[in-house]
Formats: C-alpha cells, sequence, structure tokens
C-alpha cells in the first residue's frame, strides 16, 4: 500500500493522529507521526525550535522513503489537499486559494471543522485511503 507522513499543526502533537493511525494502518498503509521540534512529546525548548527545525525533522523519517533512482524526467511527489467546509481557523476561501497556487491531482472536500483528525477521524482516514489509491492506480 501507501506509506503517510502526517504532521501535526501549532499547539499539538504526534497524538492528535491517535485516532487516523490504526484506520489508515488497518487499510495496508505504513504511518510515521513524528513530533515537530517543541511540541508534543519533543524536549526541545520552544526557544530552540525554528521552522528549519521543523523541516529538517520531517525530512530525516521521511529521506529513505522518497529518494529514488528514477531518471530525472521522472514526475514530482503527487500532491492532494482535503478542504475543510466547517473551518473556523483556516476560511474555505482561504483553504482553496492555497491549495489552487499549486498542482493538485486531487482536492477532497470534508464538511468537517479545522481538525478532522479529532472530528471526523474515520472520513480523513477514508479520504486519504482513496488518495493513497488514486496516486498508486496512476503509477501503475
Amino acid at each position: 500500500m501507501s506509506a503517510f507522513l502526517l504532521i501535526h499543526g501549532a499547539w499539538h502533537g504526534a497524538w492528535c493522529w491517535d485516532r487516523v493511525v490504526p484506520l489508515l494502518r488497518a487499510a495496508g498503509h505504513d504511518v510515521m507521526t513524528p513530533d515537530l521540534p517543541a511540541l508534543g512529546a519533543d524536549r526541545t525548548p520552544w526557544w530552540r525550535a525554528t521552522l528549519r527545525g521543523f523541516a529538517r525533522r520531517v525530512s530525516n523519517p521521511i529521506l529513505p522513503l522518497i529518494q529514488r533512482v528514477d531518471g530525472p524526467d521522472e514526475p514530482g511527489v503527487p500532491q492532494a489537499y482535503i478542504e475543510c467546509t466547517r473551518d473556523q481557523a483556516i476560511s474555505i476561501e482561504l483553504q482553496r486559494r492555497m491549495h489552487q497556487r499549486f498542482a493538485m491531482q486531487r482536492v477532497v472536500t470534508m464538511g468537517a471543522d479545522h481538525p478532522p483528525f479529532l472530528s471526523a477521524p474515520e472520513e480523513l482516514a477514508s479520504n486519504l485511503d482513496s488518495i493513497a489509491e488514486t496516486f498508486t492506480a496512476s503509477a501503475s
């Protein structure tokens, strides 16, 4: 199946994916949920946390999975976006402006609020599984 790297947002930790991870694993996917520096169970002092540190943390569990040996003409990593229509933190209009800036192969709309991993974990896991199937099928 597919490998998912689920990254939490501000004020969260890897714990926020606890309801989604078992659903994805039950569907046969590998799932990684690192804590970003100074968040979740990570013990980095908050004053030492930087965006560069976040990027480094994310790239260090995922690098072995994404490094490829294919030729230089291979397409990039396919992208998808799950938008949430009842998000009170980031309006649906802003979400759409954000994802329309990139070449999304798929956009899924959920009638969920800002943290769908808490309010609709089954629907979120189902959508992630469906996106993985779409990308796997298009790669073959």
